[in-house]
């Protein structure tokens, strides 16, 4: 289903994504709210792409809304 690529699994939010390009979050579970502190220490943000709306985009630097608000 994945090609040639490996699916990694993290249990610390800022390690999984530390490198990325983009951030989507499907699910509003409470422990996604610290994402955009989480966001604002690295030194190149990544598109925060929020499926759910459940973040204020003021709190990004690049940030797209998509789905049900």
């Amino acid at each position: 289903m994945f090609g040639n690529h490996q699916i990694e699994y993290y249990d610390d939010l800022k390690q999984c994504m530390s490198g990325a390009e983009a951030v989507i979050l499907l699910t509003s579970w409470k422990e996604f709210e610290q994402v955009p502190d989480i966001l604002q220490t690295f030194d190149s943000p990544p598109l925060f792409i929020d499926g759910r709306r459940m973040l204020s985009k003021e709190r990004f630097d690049k940030y797209e809304g998509i789905g049900l608000s």
